[in-house]
């Protein structure tokens, strides 16, 4: 294929295209179907490549430089390196935390594989991190640590559908004729135009979708053991319980809640309220790729409050031990929390 095409597709998917280089684009692509093909595959890795990974310290130039090295010892791989090279010189912001991490190209080579041969997108965010991605149609979607989002390269063509393994939250554009289903085990959140969080992490006992803006449908597809149809008001959540120890007990329930305590992982501030100790390690331990363990278990009771903003997890477990009679050490990936006996009855008394 000729070269100069392939920097008119990146320049086109840069935005950075001139009246005449657009329309020399467009001839070439209706001169056959291979050249639309590879136009799409292009669009398709490109958006891929728009997943921006949170850092406060993001330096596009160190990035670039650490990236250039595995450029060239990927050269020749099954993927197209050199369009990824080209993309990486327009949109850096792939390229995250100082050092080189372009994650879904050379770090995970199944992700690639599957954007190439099997026409599917993934996106995933590591243990220890987040990711804000833009979907095709322009929705937004942020995914909480350890999660991965997946859908079709043919995405916004008939259907908008993403299939969701941990925690994301979706802003979601407007398309009357075309609903947003997010797919998350045996239950499907249906949107069209909306603000959104759902929770669902293989691991867990339960699924949840909170509704921020506008409305969604929470509904069981026809796997599910249990079915269900329930339409969601903002300020709402609904919690399914997966494997319900009694058929006598209402499931889905759906409750009014202050939504920042279910959406604000994804910000800067992380509110946290009434939260036990057992509930809030197994959200630190994704959030800061770590392991907890409980020396005692009456710990994991303990009520917290409060907000996180970019304190470390040495300053968060600190600021634990001044509420509560806690003990803690960290090891080679592992925290391990134990009760302080000798502050236990002063913590009693004054809770009192």
């Amino acid at each position: 294929m000729d070269e100069h095409f392939k920097d008119l597709v990146v320049k086109k998917l840069a935005g950075q295209l001139t009246d005449e280089e657009e329309t020399m684009l467009n001839e070439w692509l209706k001169r056959s179907d291979e050249n639309k093909d590879y136009f799409d595959s292009m669009r398709h890795l490109w958006l891929a490549a728009s997943v921006i990974l949170d850092n406060k310290h993001y330096s596009a130039e160190v990035a670039w430089k650490k990236v250039q090295p595995a450029i060239r010892k990927n050269a020749g791989r099954h993927f197209n390196i050199t369009f990824i090279a080209r993309v990486a010189a327009f949109w850096v912001l792939a390229f995250f935390l100082g050092g080189f991490s372009a994650y879904i190209y050379f770090h995970n080579e199944i992700a690639i594989s599957s954007l190439i041969h099997q026409k599917e997108i993934i996106i995933e965010a590591p243990l220890g991190g987040k990711s804000h991605v833009y979907l095709p149609d322009g929705s937004k979607a942020w995914l909480n640590a350890g999660s991965k989002l997946s859908y079709s390269q043919s995405f916004g063509a008939k259907e908008r559908a993403v299939l969701l393994e941990g925690e994301a939250y979706f802003d979601v554009e407007t398309d009357a004729a075309k609903p947003f289903v997010v797919q998350a085990e045996d239950i499907n959140i249906i949107a069209h135009g909306t603000a959104f969080n759902v929770k669902a992490y293989p691991e867990e006992g339960t699924i949840t979708a909170t509704l921020e803006e506008g409305s969604i449908t929470v509904k069981a597809t026809d796997r599910a053991a249990h079915k269900f149809e329930v339409g969601l008001r903002p300020g709402y959540t609904v919690i399914y319980t997966k494997n319900p120890a009694s058929a006598d007990v209402p499931n889905p329930i759906v409750k009014k809640i202050e939504t920042g305590l279910y959406t604000s992982w994804k910000d800067d501030k992380w509110v946290i309220e009434g939260e036990s100790l057992g509930d809030l390690a197994v959200k630190l331990e994704r959030r800061f790729n770590m392991e907890f363990v409980f020396r005692s278990e009456s710990l994991k009771k303990f009520k917290l409050s409060g907000t996180i903003k970019q304190e470390t997890l040495d300053q968060i477990l600190d600021i634990m031990k001044l509420t509560i009679p806690l003990k803690y050490t960290i090891s080679d990936g592992v925290v391990t929390l134990e009760l302080d006996e000798a502050r236990t009855k002063n913590y009693l008394n004054e809770i009192n």
